[in-house]
């Protein structure tokens, strides 16, 4: 997708494109799929709107955070990450303190002034 996105944006061809809507579930942040797949779409304007699960969008705050996520291989032994407070995503693992973090991230913004109101799950993605 990545590829045609950048063939398109450069065509010089006039199209008039339908709109397109986005579902995205599993974890794509984690293992860089947002940046480059997901981001390459919506900057050449090919995304209309975007649905997802709130997994990506936590996973996804990890980066904004400057939280560091490393490639890994998917056979690795759960019970010795575990002992060691890693995380595994497939082939993506982290500290748990990543999980933490964020999780204090949430906690922190959610006792704001502009989160003690009820509002929709959009409104406050849009507000982080």
């Amino acid at each position: 997708m990545g590829r045609w996105s950048s063939k398109f944006k450069r065509s010089s061809v006039a199209v008039r494109l339908p709109v397109l809507g986005l579902s995205v579930s599993g974890a794509l942040t984690p293992a860089g799929l947002g940046i480059s797949c997901l981001v390459p779409l919506i900057e050449a304007g090919f995304v209309d709107w975007i649905v997802s699960t709130g997994a990506n969008l936590y996973h996804d705050t990890h980066f904004a955070l400057g939280m560091d996520l490393h490639q890994s291989r998917p056979g690795l032994d759960d019970r010795q990450l575990r002992d060691h407070q890693v995380i595994r995503i497939y082939d993506i693992v982290f500290d748990y303190e990543n999980l933490l973090g964020t999780d204090r991230f949430y906690r922190t913004i959610c006792r704001s002034e502009p989160f003690q109101r009820t509002f929709s799950t959009a409104e406050f993605h849009y507000l982080v």
